[in-house]
């Protein structure tokens, strides 16, 4: 046994000995048939090139050889040395072990398949091992005698004939791939002697694919009395195909729209029931009570919401807390404390002054301004807003912002200056096409009952200040536009330029102008001057303002009717400082996902106005006045001071 080894490994050897010789006797005979028409040349040039050519035929040799040595060494699992002769002998040793492999599973093969038979008799074996162990099976095609016609069966697959009007059908017929199955098919319709319109061939994945348009004229084509019957069975045949195809087309039809019909069904029960927007059920907007309109009192109080920065609700974590006043803080928090001063303040109005969402913190804008205002709009108290910096940095627009903010439960926000508003102001000194989105003009009339009730005493301006720009290559914040700026002129010239009552102008009129209000979310640059001046507040942080100054300062003191700007922007500001006889003041950074500063609470501003009390009725504004509201246990009132009053006769504090 062990010299029957010797020798299968010594015939193994000498095989791939001999094939390697091979490479190198036809790689040297390529090369020495290049270069034998310079064997025979006496000059010194010849027998250079001579040399030359055999020492690059040689590296040619052994670059082939050692390639087929790196394949052998990739195909052989196992290699001892690097060597050529250790190379050799491992593959001859890998090769045996794959012949004993084989010998060893045809014997397990035999064996399963006798005790197979003996259990039964017509089992297929074969089918069941994997395809690379099943038995190797010869291709009658390649060794056919060419002198004698061999017929291959066509397998037909599928037949369909199908009406495609009232003397039209469509044959489509797919069978198996033979090495004459589309010479026979096109036999075999031109044997039928039909009308054939169009034909088309095509073969894939092993299946040959045979479309026929034919029109349907049998009678006429089919003459001879012999095949009478075979005319009619073929005429029967095809108008069976055609009904049972009409009825079919029916069916599927009708299954068809039933299909649609549910999924319509389906679609409208969904979009009627399940369909939400951020988890609030679509339904039309309820609107509050307008106009706005003083209290019976005289009174009407507004509650300045600066830079909430909402986030998504729970999982939005505070800023700047101290570890000693929550267990745990999130925007539940800023929720929270909204809920609490509106119910202690009970205002008759909220106006946010921008970065309202914190849009990096949220992937959905729409549902956290949902959340957001969410108190707002459960208080049922008109509400307006405009945007900061942050809030266009989620899913949606600065304008798509506006417009889905204008059409939330009482918001009476503005997406940009209604065409009654252009239509009052100033002739001449209109802009229709204003920079920005939440430009508006929001009128606040007398109390009810009083001769000024019909007419506002307040006028309330809100703008767009922008988020961020580029300048001349640097970064800066965005600022009010002139386009804005020519707006709200415009229209505080048209309030003015409003003839009052002769019969009530005496006793009504404390003002002759309405005094107006301007909110928006980055102060201008002159605020920054306020830093060393007289101020109601903490002045915590420079101001934070664009690079370009509009002139907004010199517009509103021109105006003559604004008596007081509110901001928001920089949160750990609350002062209210006095530029040229107009004040300014922060409202103080109100939510807790904003940064702030530990141990100094979040805060809100609350604004006053008053109305004179006559000898019959209300009159005109007598006063404005503010202070802030902190979110602590007590919520605490601090900073109250007058911003403006009609009688000059009081002094401002």
């Amino acid at each position: 046994m062990e010299t029957i080894t010797n020798i299968a490994a010594d015939q193994n050897y000498c095989e791939m000995t001999k094939m390697f010789s091979n490479v190198e006797l036809k790689s040297w005979t390529m090369d020495q048939a290049s270069t034998q028409s310079y064997e025979y040349s006496s000059s010194p040039e010849g027998a250079a090139l001579t040399a030359s050519k055999t020492i690059v035929s040689e590296r040619k040799r052994r670059r082939k050889l050692n390639d087929k040595l790196l394949e052998l060494r990739g195909a052989v699992p196992k290699i001892s040395k690097l060597d050529k002769a250790s190379t050799l002998k491992d593959a001859i040793v890998y090769i045996q072990d794959l012949q004993e492999q084989e010998r060893r599973l045809q014997a397990e093969m035999m064996e399963l398949e006798s005790k197979s038979l003996k259990k039964d008799p017509g089992f297929d074996f074969e089918q069941e091992l994997p395809v690379l162990l099943r038995p190797k099976k010869t291709r009658y095609d390649q060794i056919y005698d060419h002198r004698a016609p061999i017929s291959y069966p066509i397998k037909v697959h599928e037949l369909r004939v199908n009406s495609m009007g009232e003397k039209t059908l469509l044959v489509s017929l797919t069978c198996s791939k033979t090495r004459d199955a589309v010479v026979k098919i096109c036999e075999i319709f031109e044997s039928m002697k039909l009308k054939i319109i169009t034909a088309s061939v095509a073969i894939v994945s092993g299946l040959v694919k045979k479309t026929v348009l034919i029109e349907v004229c049998l009678f006429s084509l089919l003459p001879s009395p012999s095949r009478q019957s075979i005319v009619q069975n073929t005429n029967i045949f095809f108008f069976l195909a055609k009904e049972m195809s009409k009825t079919m087309e029916g069916l599927y039809s009708l299954l068809y729209l039933t299909l649609v019909f549910t999924i319509l069904f389906t679609l409208h029960t969904q979009i009627a029931h399940k369909l939400l927007v951020g988890h609030h059920p679509l339904h039309l907007k309820k609107s509050p009570h307008l106009p706005l309109r003083f209290n019976s009192d005289g009174t009407f109080k507004i509650l300045q919401v600066a830079d909430m920065h909402y986030g998504t609700g729970m999982l939005t974590r505070c800023r700047d807390v101290l570890a000693s006043e929550f267990d745990y803080c999130s925007d539940l928090n800023t929720t929270r404390f909204l809920k609490r001063i509106i119910q202690s303040e009970k205002p008759d109005f909220i106006a946010f002054t921008g970065d309202n969402i914190f849009g990096p913190s949220t992937h959905d804008a729409a549902e956290s301004l949902l959340r957001a205002f969410g108190p707002a709009m459960d208080s049922g108290l008109p509400w307006a807003a405009v945007l900061g910096n942050h809030d266009q940095e989620s899913t949606m627009t600065r304008e798509e912002l506006m417009s889905f903010i204008s059409l939330m439960d009482y918001s009476v926000s503005q997406t940009n200056p209604p065409v009654d508003d252009l239509s009052s102001a100033a002739e001449g000194d209109v802009t229709k096409n204003i920079d920005g989105f939440g430009n508006y003009n929001l009128r606040v009339y007398g109390a009810p009952g009083s001769h000024l009730a019909n007419r506002s005493v307040l006028n309330l301006f809100f703008l767009d200040s922008g988020d961020r720009e580029v300048v001349q290559g640097i970064r800066t914040y965005g600022w009010i536009k002139e386009s804005q700026l020519r707006w709200i002129r415009s229209v505080s010239k048209g309030y003015q330029g409003q003839k009052q009552d002769n019969n009530h102008l005496e006793e009504a009129s404390i003002c002759a102008i309405p005094p107006a209000m301007v909110f928006f979310h980055i102060p201008i640059p002159e605020i920054d001057q306020l830093y060393n001046q007289q101020i109601v507040g903490k002045f915590q942080q420079r101001v934070s303002f664009s690079s370009m100054n509009s002139g907004v300062l010199q517009t509103i003191v021109s105006m003559g009717d604004v008596k007081a700007v509110f901001v928001g922007h920089d949160h750990t500001n609350d002062f209210c400082g006095n530029l040229e006889g107009i004040w300014f003041c922060y409202g103080g950074g109100f939510g807790y996902h904003g940064y702030g500063k530990a141990g100094w609470p979040r805060r809100a501003r609350i604004i006053l106005a008053e109305l004179e009390k006559g000898e019959k009725s209300w009159m005109g504004v007598e006063r404005i006045s503010t202070w802030k509201r902190l979110d602590d246990e007590k919520l605490s009132k601090l900073d109250e001071q007058v911003l403006w009053q009609a009688h000059p006769s009081f002094k401002i504090t």
